[in-house]
């Protein structure tokens, strides 16, 4: 069928004019996303004259007629992230008649809706177009958004013409840029490129991690102003000084609402005073959690850290090879002495020379969370010395050394919840009695959480460990990770005899070549019916492979377990067999961990996701990308397939559990009407005005119509109505 154009477009604007917004916005989606402020076709001609290359693209717009001093000639107006081009169009090619960066620009107007005027610094455009509100829009409102208000160049102009631009995810990176470019510092763009994909719509900003960043903390430092979703941050030192009158500056902006945690690698000086009183103005920082690295404290900063402990609402506090034992005794005793040591909740230490329990109990008796990481110290003294915190509730170590006897008459306090040991090297029989002193262990809440893991035992401790662990048994103990320890029978049977336990990690305890053990523990987990949580996930210290498939078909009869961690167990083929068939079964599993475990085969996988898209229940887990780009570079799977795991993975996320009575119901894309095209059937029924928009003003359809003239091409409406065979 030919389209008449004129008479298609009145037909069409005829028929909105009677159409409320909401439903026009449900109808004509595709419409709504073809909106562009950039012309793609276009801005393939003008690359070859202009050296974008990774660049982010603004605006891409033709004009009219551009105006450079005395000349008017059709151009092209091209805004990247670094630089605005205005290139006029001289017999068949395009050259560059103006450039600018964006921090010259120092006013733009807006003198009606078909001429713009850019002033920058040594010169200016006036630009002729009836996108003229467009290219405002987007030069005006990416300089809001990365600049704050008071250095935003000044706009003259009807406001009303241009619509607000809500900030994006690259704001920060945008803004980061213009800092460079003010500065005029030029990094390689392989640094550029590391900065984007951090920037880009993170919660997390790890600045210390890129190479090189140390010589633009204080630009990459800047940036973080417009970075609202902005969680953790970590900066390298500054090679030029110290960045904490730049922190301040960065915590006291409202659009950093989010920054709990800051790790920094800046020394001690003048601006440390500032920053600590910088707090007294800031009303409910979010700021909770501080590293200082390699920091070279002494025990003259013990006061003024001591007023950053006071002013700020910062909870927990690392220092990782940033002081010595004077300063850190000095710094407690000072807090203790104010009365504000309760505000420091967590205290960590990493790497601390001479470090005694004294230094600390002594002088912070109210210490609630301790952590003591690769120090050289005697963790059985710190044992022995827990009678003097009768606050702490968790206490945790790693890569450290007990030596001396524990003693098992030990009375810890009743606060004490949680206990930690990681990589610990046990000597004597320091290990089996640590296990003891916790399992007689009866606090307050007779909730007991203990860590042993990656224990580094000699072989006849193990022995007698193994023959004394069935009768140690604590009915206080809910929470235990063994992760990466050897198994024997006698572990199982001590299992068996916990009535409370709730989560359990044996990450990395199995190997393959264990049947007895594995088929031993599949037979306890079978019939446990207080274990919520279960990781078998593997390690570099063992893999359960194609083995775990038989505790898989066990666990179908399991009525309490409801999360399953089977990272990097590389089960294969098998294991994705057995896993599809207990989650198909029992469905009061509703969250897994898969990541790690490559198929053999496509189809496997496939049938995999398929089982769980039936399943229509509730089921969380993170999308394997990672195993399915393994999978294609081994040429296992092709791009469709990766596209329909994709979509089936998508389809099982919006599986819901309504809390209220635990019937199980479903949302996909398909079934909300504001997400996809209307059909004849919707229009026989009542559900097409039923609207998921808040509510809206009257709409002027006059506007509307000049609206869509001008928004859209017929080309565009008529793709939306004829779908070609």
């Amino acid at each position: 069928m030919i389209w008449n154009k004129i008479n298609f477009e009145c037909i069409l604007i005829c028929y909105i004019q009677f159409i409320p917004l909401q439903l026009y916005l449900a109808i004509f989606p595709k419409m709504s996303k073809e909106l562009k402020f950039y012309d793609e076709k276009l801005l393939e001609k003008v690359k070859p004259v202009i050296d974008i290359s990774d660049e982010l693209i603004i605006t891409c717009l033709r004009v009219q007629n551009a105006a450079t001093r005395t000349q008017l000639e059709e151009g092209v107006l091209v805004a990247t992230e670094s630089t605005v081009y205005l290139l006029v169009k001289i017999g068949h090619r395009y050259q560059i008649t103006t450039k600018f960066l964006w921090p010259s620009i120092t006013k733009i107007s807006l003198e009606n809706k078909f001429k713009i005027q850019i002033i920058y610094t040594g010169g200016g455009i006036i630009l002729q177009t009836n996108d003229a509100p467009v290219i405002a829009t987007q030069i005006f409102g990416h300089l809001v958004n990365i600049l704050p208000a008071n250095e935003v160049p000044s706009f003259e102009g009807d406001t009303s013409l241009i619509t607000k631009k809500e900030p994006t995810k690259d704001a920060p990176y945008f803004r980061f840029l213009f800092l460079l470019s003010r500065s005029g510092q030029t990094p390689q763009r392989q640094f550029l490129n590391d900065v984007a994909s951090m920037m880009k719509g993170g919660s997390v900003f790890d600045f210390a991690s890129i190479l090189g960043a140390q010589h633009y903390v204080e630009c990459l430092l800047d940036s973080v102003i417009v970075a609202p979703e902005l969680t953790t941050l970590t900066l390298p030192g500054c090679h030029t000084g110290t960045n904490w009158s730049l922190l301040s500056k960065v915590l006291s902006q409202k659009a950093n609402k989010k920054l709990e945690s800051i790790t920094i690698c800046d020394k001690i000086d003048q601006t440390f005073s500032e920053f600590a009183d910088c707090f007294k103005t800031i009303k409910h920082s979010p700021l909770k959690r501080m590293k200082f690295c390699e920091t070279k404290l002494t025990e003259s900063d013990s006061k003024v850290f001591a007023d950053f402990i006071q002013n700020s609402n910062v909870e927990s506090v690392c220092f990782s090879k940033a002081c010595n034992v004077e300063f850190l005794a000095k710094f407690l005793r000072e807090i203790t002495n104010r009365g504000v040591d309760d505000k420091l909740k967590s205290l960590t230490l990493e790497k601390l020379p001479n470090l005694r329990p004294a230094d600390i109990f002594a002088n912070f008796p109210n210490v609630k969370e301790l952590s003591i990481i690769g120090c050289d110290i005697d963790v059985s003294s710190f044992l022995n010395s827990l009678p003097n915190a009768q606050k702490i509730h968790k206490l945790c170590f790693s890569n450290c050394r007990a030596v001396s006897p524990v003693n098992k008459a030990t009375q810890l306090p009743n606060s004490l919840t949680n206990a930690s040991f990681t990589r610990v090297q046990f000597e004597q029989a320091t290990f089996a009695d640590t296990w003891v002193l916790f399992m007689r262990h009866k606090p307050t809440t007779k909730n007991v959480h203990l860590t042993m893991s990656s224990s580094i035992v000699p072989d006849a401790i193990w022995e007698a460990f193994f023959k004394a662990v069935p009768r140690t048994a604590s009915q206080n103990l809910t929470h235990l990770n063994y992760e990466s320890n050897p198994i024997l029978p006698q572990f199982i049977q001590f299992l068996s005899n916990l009535q409370n336990l709730q989560h359990l990690s044996l990450a990395g305890c199995f190997r393959p070549e264990n049947t007895a053990i594995i088929n031993q523990f599949s037979e306890y987990i079978k019939t446990n019916t207080t274990v919520k949580s279960l990781s078998l996930a593997g390690n570099e210290f063992g893999q359960m492979r194609a083995s775990v498939s038989p505790i898989l078909k066990d666990l179908i009869s399991n009525t309490a377990l409801k999360s399953l961690d089977l990272t990097n167990c590389n089960f294969g083929d098998g294991g994705y067999s057995s896993l599809g068939t207990l989650l198909s079964k029992n469905k009061r599993i509703t969250e897994i961990q898969i990541i790690g475990n490559p198929a053999q085969s496509s189809e496997k996988l496939l049938e995999f996701f398929t089982i769980l898209g039936g399943r229509i229940s509730k089921l969380s887990f993170h999308y394997p990308r990672a195993d399915l780009h393994e999978m294609k570079k081994k040429k296992l799977i092709t791009s469709d397939q990766v596209s329909l795991i994709q979509k089936l993975y998508q389809k099982i996320m919006s599986f819901k559990l309504e809390s209220n009575n635990d019937m199980i119901t479903y949302e996909t894309e398909e079934a909300q009407f504001s997400t996809r095209k209307a059909t004849p059937s919707d229009l026989l029924t009542t559900k097409e005005w039923e609207f998921p928009f808040p509510s809206l003003p009257v709409i002027d359809n006059t506007d509307l119509v000049l609206q869509l003239r001008a928004a859209f091409t017929t080309q565009n409406l008529v793709s939306v109505f004829i779908v070609s065979p």
